[in-house]
């Protein structure tokens, strides 16, 4: 795993695309960041915002179902991200067994 430079990482800084009642109204907003990722073949996303995390983890299957796309890239935060770089357990420590899509490469990476 290396790192990339993203050019949309932040494309929802400050008022980023929220899902209400089921209604999502910044669908195109994760689109175009999953597209990127995607492009980019970045095999995780990590964040520090909870709310961007939710948005473009856990709406990829509306996302998806809405574009006919097929993302399936896993949102972590940094901070879980950091747990593994300094080699600290997967689960109890980085609580990577607590996202929605499974980040498995970057659990292969941490200690077990």
């Amino acid at each position: 795993m290396t790192s990339c430079f993203f050019a949309l990482r932040r494309k929802a800084e400050g008022a980023g695309p929220v899902f209400v009642a089921g209604v999502h109204v910044g669908a195109v907003g994760e689109k175009q960041i999953l597209d990127a990722a995607e492009e980019a073949e970045a095999d995780v996303i990590a964040t520090p915002c909870p709310l961007c995390q939710q948005n473009v983890e856990m709406y990829q299957d509306a996302v998806n179902k809405k574009f006919g796309t097929k993302h399936n890239i896993p949102v972590v935060f940094d901070s879980q991200l950091m747990a593994v770089a300094v080699a600290m357990d997967a689960k109890a420590d980085a609580a990577l067994d607590q996202n929605v899509i499974r980040a498995k490469k970057l659990e292969k990476l941490a200690r077990k």
